[in-house]
C-alpha cells in the first residue's frame, strides 16, 4: 500500500498520528482523527486507489457472475448502493445472510460522523462550538456520551451560531467539496430530513452524527427494488415473530427463513441483583470466581467498554479474596492495551478471564480455534441494547407509537437476539462451552 510513497518528515508525521489513533480509539472513527492540510493529503496518498480497488472488485464479480452467483459482504453491499454503482447484469435474486447484521451493518452505513479531521483543519471554530454545545446540553448523568441533537437545541441562539459556522466551511471547499462536507450542506439547508446526534470521542473531541430520516426509502431505491426476490436468511430468531427484523429492514413484503427453530441454552443468574445497582459488580465478580473452578477460559461480554475497567476491579480483587487466580490471564478490552495486545497476553496453559464487548467476542472466536480453546465459560452482563441517543435509534423509535414500544418491540427482541445468536456461534465452535446470562431481561 505504501511502495509508492517517497517517506518524508510529512509522511512520517501522519502515520505517527494514525498510530497513536488507532492504539486508543474506541469509536473507530476515523473522524476523531486531527489531520491537517498535508496531513489530509498524505492520509489519502496512503490509503488503497479507490479506482483501483473497485477495477478489481468489478472483475470479480463478472466471473462470479457466469456462475449466477455472487457473494458479497453487508457492508460492501450497502456501499455499492450508496454509491449507485450496478450489482451485476442479470442477477436478480437477494439472499441475505443473517438479517441482524445486516441491519447492524444497514445502521453503521446509514450513520456518518462528521469531524474536524473531515475539514482539512478549516473547521476548528465550528468543532468547538460543538463542543461547547455538548457541554452545555448534555445532563449530568450522561452514562454515553452522546446526546441528541433535538428541537430545543436546534432552535437555540448556541445552534443558530453553529450553522452558520458550518456554511462557511462548506463554502470553503466549493466547488469541489468532500462527501461528507456534502453532507453537512445537505443537513444545513434542510435539517428536518436528518437526525444528530454530539458524540464526545477521545481527548474531548467532537463528532457531528447524522443519519438520513429516509432510510427505508433509500434501501428500497437502492436495494430491495433492484431484485425481483429477496429472502432474508437468520439462524436465531425467535422474538416477537421477526417482527422487529421486519420492521427495521421493512421486510414486510419478503420471505424471512430460519435455519434453526431451537433456542440455545444459557443458565439464568436468578439470583443477581438489578444490573443497575451498585452491588451488582460485586455479585458478578463472586459469579466469575466460581467459575474458574469449572472453565478454563471465561469471556464476560458487555454491550460496550465504558463499564470493563470498573468490573476488572471488582473481579481481580474476588479472586484474590478467593485464592483462585492461580497463573490466569486477567484483561480488559480498552483497560490492558489495544485487541492485539489481549490476544498476545492469551495464556493457553493456565488460561484466561477476558472482558470485552460483542463485537470482540465475535472476532475472538478464530482466534480460540487456532488456539484450540475448549471448555470456555460464555458469561453475558448486559444485553447489548443500542444507546436510545443514537441517531438510527431515533429513526427506528419513529416505527412506534411510543419510547416503550420501541424498546418492547425493537430494543429488547433485538439485544435478545444478538445474545442468542453468539451463544448458538459458541456452543457450536467448542466442546464444553457453556453460556451465563446476567441480565434477567433475557426472559421477558
Amino acid at each position: 500500500l505504501t511502495k509508492n510513497i517517497q517517506w518524508g518528515e510529512e509522511e512520517v508525521a501522519a502515520m505517527i498520528k494514525l498510530i497513536i489513533w488507532f492504539s486508543h480509539t474506541h469509536t473507530f472513527e476515523t473522524s476523531e482523527l486531527k489531520l491537517y492540510n498535508k496531513d489530509y493529503s498524505i492520509v489519502n496518498r496512503i490509503n488503497l486507489n479507490e479506482h483501483e480497488t473497485h477495477e478489481i472488485y468489478d472483475a470479480k464479480l463478472q466471473h462470479l457472475e457466469r456462475h449466477n452467483k455472487i457473494y458479497i459482504s453487508h457492508s460492501n453491499l450497502l456501499k455499492i448502493a450508496t454509491l449507485n454503482l450496478e450489482l451485476g447484469i442479470g442477477v436478480k435474486n437477494l439472499v441475505v445472510l443473517d438479517g441482524v447484521e445486516f441491519e447492524k451493518s444497514l445502521k453503521k452505513s446509514m450513520t456518518t460522523s462528521i469531524g474536524v479531521g473531515d475539514t482539512e483543519g478549516e473547521g476548528e471554530m465550528l468543532f468547538g462550538l460543538l463542543g461547547i454545545a455538548f457541554k452545555k446540553f448534555a445532563p449530568k448523568n450522561l452514562s454515553f456520551p452522546e446526546i441528541e441533537v433535538t428541537e430545543y437545541i436546534k432552535e437555540s441562539p448556541d445552534w443558530k451560531k453553529i450553522m452558520t459556522v458550518a456554511q462557511k466551511v462548506t463554502e470553503h471547499f466549493e466547488p469541489h467539496i468532500p462527501p461528507k462536507l456534502k453532507l453537512l450542506k445537505e443537513v444545513i439547508s434542510s435539517t428536518e430530513s436528518f437526525n444528530m446526534s454530539l458524540l464526545e470521542a477521545n481527548e474531548g473531541d467532537i463528532l457531528l452524527r447524522v443519519t438520513p430520516k429516509n432510510i427505508l426509502k433509500s434501501i428500497h431505491e437502492k436495494i430491495w427494488d433492484r431484485f425481483t426476490n429477496v429472502i432474508v436468511n437468520d439462524d436465531v430468531i425467535e422474538t416477537k415473530n421477526d417482527m422487529f427484523l421486519k420492521k427495521s429492514l421493512d421486510l414486510f413484503s419478503f420471505e424471512t427463513k430460519k435455519a434453526s427453530k431451537d433456542t440455545p441454552e444459557f443458565t439464568l443468574f436468578p439470583d443477581l441483583p438489578d444490573p443497575k445497582s451498585a452491588s451488582f459488580p460485586d455479585e458478578v465478580a463472586k459469579k466469575v470466581a466460581d467459575a474458574t473452578r469449572k472453565h478454563s477460559n471465561i469471556l464476560l461480554v458487555f454491550p460496550s467498554n465504558g463499564p470493563i475497567s470498573h468490573f476488572i476491579d471488582k473481579i481481580n480483587a474476588e479472586l484474590e479474596a478467593q485464592n483462585v487466580k492461580e497463573d490466569k490471564v486477567v484483561a480488559g478490552q480498552g483497560v490492558s492495551g489495544s485487541n492485539g495486545k489481549i490476544i498476545n497476553k492469551l495464556n493457553s496453559e493456565g488460561g484466561n478471564i477476558l472482558l470485552v464487548n460483542f463485537d470482540f467476542a465475535l472476532e475472538l472466536i478464530e482466534i480460540f480455534k487456532d488456539k484450540q480453546f475448549n471448555n470456555i465459560g460464555l458469561m453475558f452482563i448486559k444485553l447489548p441494547f443500542m444507546h436510545p441517543e443514537n441517531p438510527y435509534m431515533k429513526y427506528i423509535e419513529g416505527f412506534y407509537s411510543s419510547g416503550y414500544e420501541a424498546y418492547k418491540g425493537y430494543s429488547l427482541p433485538k439485544a435478545k437476539c444478538r445474545t442468542l445468536k453468539l451463544i448458538a456461534r459458541y456452543a457450536h465452535e467448542f466442546e464444553n462451552t457453556q453460556s451465563y446470562v446476567c441480565d434477567k431481561r433475557i426472559n421477558k
